[in-house]
């Protein structure tokens, strides 16, 4: 093709007069045209130009809330234009005038159960801000659960006897489709559950499946979401009682969407967790997860923060420690400085499997009313947790983000120290591995 492009260009030279001169000039232009346009296919302008280092620049939001677009939601109330970098300044003060004064952030407790709501004096702040007043608008328009969509049973459960309370929530992140990894998790990991187990002293963890509504194209013209295969759904709820579903598109790139839900959900509508030793571990329908070993480490960090007059948060699970933007236009996860600024990532945690403590979740949630939303998940939890000094901790012996095939030589591996492994799409696999699994852990207490 650019042999092709490039012969023509010399006929329509040879045509005119002092073509050598012309020539050399037309195939110039047409090389550093060739030339630019591959350099911003590959992203080349954005890392050459427009990158910021990481963490010395960091700022948030990134600059496509500065386009004209959002011009309007930028002004004060007192029709000030708010300058991008001075909205990231008081953005981040905000976050850490919550860290070192509670007294600014604190929270209204209602009657009873009744959710916590953010202070007067917070609000106010709020209003002072149209951009983040609009992105909680938008938050609390996607959190929402779906109307008519009964509760998961266990929040039933809490809301009834006002008293109850698990060590270990589990929320898993799933699609509409996939009923049968939901099932084979029912099956297998998710089987002992608190709310399906019959044993009063039986496990103290409870497994959700986080879900959004169908519908390609988002909202309809009307305002309404497209509920596709939802009467399918409905009776899934019913049989099960473990599904949290609320009204944003459940599509790949509305990660985000579907992981702060979950996190909204237990604040808003689910408040199971224990208060001081409650866990909350995120995951997909995808994963294989050893439920004791999972509990053996969170019964190892309640030991420590129960000796510690300030509990430490809790951030864990497989760390990326460096990983850099995609910046080619051609790769998935393409992202453009407009959209994420900086030349690196903050640490994170793959999202595939996320261990927070209740109280740093709390900070999290409240945390993502004034941070706008980045389209993959375990970034945005690691942003916020980067404006909120929390600290990421690697558990590369526990969480596995490559697939780990349970065979004889890691057979000891998943028994003694696999918490979660990735790679396990086939509900087939999963259930044929999680009953090999049963066999190791018996034969193993049998030999003790």
């Amino acid at each position: 093709m650019l042999d092709r492009c490039h012969h023509c260009v010399r006929m329509i030279c040879s045509l005119r007069k002092n073509s050598f001169f012309i020539c050399d000039a037309y195939s110039f232009i047409f090389v550093a045209v060739l030339v630019g346009l591959l350099a911003n296919f590959c992203g080349l302008y954005d890392i050459l130009l427009f990158e910021k280092s990481f963490p010395a620049e960091f700022t948030w939001p990134p600059r496509v809330f500065d386009h004209s677009t959002y011009e309007e939601y930028q002004k004060t109330s007192e029709n000030r234009r708010i300058d991008y970098y001075e909205f990231s300044s008081s953005l981040v003060s905000s976050l850490e005038e919550w860290k070192l004064n509670s007294a600014f952030w604190k929270l209204e407790q209602g009657e009873g159960d009744e959710p916590a709501s953010f202070a007067p004096g917070m609000m106010s702040l709020v209003g002072q801000i149209p951009l983040v007043r609009r992105h909680i608008q938008y938050l609390q328009a996607i959190t929402r659960p779906v109307p008519d969509f009964p509760a998961p049973t266990a929040c039933r459960n809490s809301a009834s006897s006002g008293a109850l309370r698990t060590g270990l929530l589990i929320l898993v992140k799933s699609a509409i489709t996939h009923v049968a990894r939901r099932n084979a998790i029912r099956q297998t990991w998710a089987a002992g559950s608190a709310h399906r187990s019959s044993r009063k002293n039986g496990p103290s963890y409870e497994v959700m499946f986080v879900l959004g509504v169908s519908g390609g194209v988002g909202v309809s013209g009307t305002g309404e979401f497209s509920y596709r295969h939802q009467a399918d759904l409905m009776e899934e709820q019913n049989r099960h009682g473990d599904i949290i579903q609320t009204q944003f598109v459940d599509t790949y790139f509305n990660n985000t969407a579907k992981t702060i839900s979950g996190i909204h959900y237990l604040f808003n509508d689910c408040p199971i967790l224990d208060p001081r030793n409650g866990f909350l571990f995120l995951t997909d329908d995808d994963m294989m997860v050893n439920v004791k070993n999972l509990e053996a480490l969170t019964e190892s960090i309640k030991q420590e923060r129960d000796t510690q007059s300030v509990p430490r948060d809790i951030y864990l699970g497989y760390r990326f420690p460096g990983s850099k933007p995609k910046r080619w236009r051609w790769s998935k996860w393409y992202i453009s400085t407009d959209e994420y600024p900086c030349s690196w990532y903050p640490p994170y945690i793959t999202a595939a499997g996320v261990l927070l403590s209740k109280d740093t979740a709390e900070k999290f949630f409240y945390a993502s009313h004034f941070i706008p939303l980045f389209r993959f998940d375990d970034i945005y939890l690691a942003i916020i947790a980067h404006m909120l000094d929390v600290e990421s901790e690697h558990r590369g012996d526990a969480f596995f983000f490559e697939h780990l095939p349970l065979v004889d030589g890691n057979a000891g591996l998943y028994r003694d120290s696999v918490i979660a492994v990735h790679g396990y799409h086939d509900p087939a696999l999963m259930i044929s591995a999680y009953r090999k699994l049963e066999q190791i852990t018996a034969k193993a207490l049998i030999n003790l």
